[in-house]
């Protein structure tokens, strides 16, 4: 050996080495045996050609494993990495699908209420139209009793009180029925007015009055649920010009939506007060609250958190647009737990351009 060798000896050591017959030219290549204590780990290879300059013989021993070593590691690297990548697309087409399905899922749940509100909508309106109808057969018998309490009357006071037992019981039955035939056509006039779809108008309005019809209109409902309307008016709220079918139609959809809010045993305080140089009025009730998200998302068409059925997510979506349209607006703060309170802002007159047709309300 001319140099040390980490596995066959010292330098000047003999070599035991079988010397091919190497031409001059030629390189020759010798497996050698594996050295005792290497437990086959390693395969030996020598390679063997003579010196240009001297006449010796060169050789050079490697182990071909390890310098096959890095092939070896990037086959088991290529591997690994065909493995994890087949891994990754099994797990992101699982998910992948997953999340097509989960979403054509909620598609699905999204349009079935969508579908839901609108045959609730459809409804509503086929209802509307219906109680147009039975307001108008009900003026009519309406009319009727009221001609017969007249004329009663009138007979009444051809009478002499003196020959008639109960004639001031008669009287006061005959003013009890005038009074509430009145009532009852005052409610017809108000749904047939509900009902219609008329042109935005621009007529005096005083919000006092307005506002007290919209609570009158709903306070048999609310007297059965146990819920107390409580009415503080200003009274310095001036006169505005505005429409007045399409307000009350807001009022009552904002004192609607409040006493479904509260279900039983509550209160409602409505609240009016002069604001610049028209009025403001507060709705306020006891009912469960809002939080922000929500809060956020009642004037959303057809966003509702009633039952399916229940409601068509289009009540405070209207209210918005008939305000924006008149020239209002409308504000809500809530605390869950404490109740909501909607503020409606009215300007003194509706904005000057001609206003459109309210057949999307």
């Amino acid at each position: 050996l001319q140099t040390d060798s980490r596995d066959y000896g010292r330098i000047l050591e003999h070599f035991d080495v079988t010397l091919p017959n190497v031409l001059r030219q030629g390189i020759a290549l010798v497996p050698l045996p594996s050295q005792p204590g290497d437990s086959g780990s390693k395969e030996p290879l020598a390679a063997m050609m003579h010196l240009d300059s001297m006449p010796w013989l060169l050789v050079v021993v490697d182990d071909v494993r390890e310098s096959l070593a890095p092939l070896h590691r990037l086959r088991i690297y290529i591997l690994l990495f065909v493995g994890l990548g087949a891994v990754l697309v099994t797990v992101g087409a699982f998910l992948g699908t997953r999340y097509i399905v989960s979403c054509l899922t909620a598609a699905d749940r999204k349009q079935a209420h969508i579908d839901a509100r609108m045959l609730q909508s459809s409804k509503m309106a086929a209802l509307g139209k219906m109680a147009a109808g039975v307001a108008h057969e009900v003026n009519n018998p309406l009319m009727l009793i009221q001609e017969n309490a007249g004329w009663i009357r009138d007979l009444l006071q051809d009478e002499n009180p003196k020959n008639m037992v109960n004639y001031d019981e008669i009287m006061e039955s005959t003013d009890k029925i005038e009074k509430h035939v009145q009532r009852a056509k005052g409610i017809t006039q108000r749904m047939l007015g509900f009902g219609r779809r008329m042109n935005p108008g621009r007529s005096e309005i005083m919000v006092n009055v307005l506002v007290d019809q919209a609570t009158e209109f709903l306070k048999t409902e609310a007297r059965g649920r146990n819920i107390t309307i409580e009415k503080d008016f200003s009274a310095d709220v001036p006169v505005i010009l505005s429409d007045s079918a399409q307000l009350e139609q807001v009022f009552i959809n904002i004192i609607d939506n409040a006493i479904d809010a509260i279900g039983k045993n509550g209160s409602i305080a409505v609240r009016t007060e002069p604001w610049e140089d028209g009025a403001r009025i507060y709705f306020k009730d006891t009912g469960p609250g809002m939080d922000e998200e929500t809060m956020q998302r009642i004037f959303d068409p057809f966003f509702t958190t009633k039952a399916v059925g229940e409601g068509t997510g289009l009540g405070l979506a209207i209210c918005f647009t008939i305000l924006e349209k008149l020239g209002g607006r409308i504000e809500v703060s809530s605390v869950v737990g404490q109740g909501t309170t909607f503020c409606i802002s009215l300007p003194a007159e509706p904005p000057s351009q001609p206003l459109e047709t309210s057949e999307d309300a």
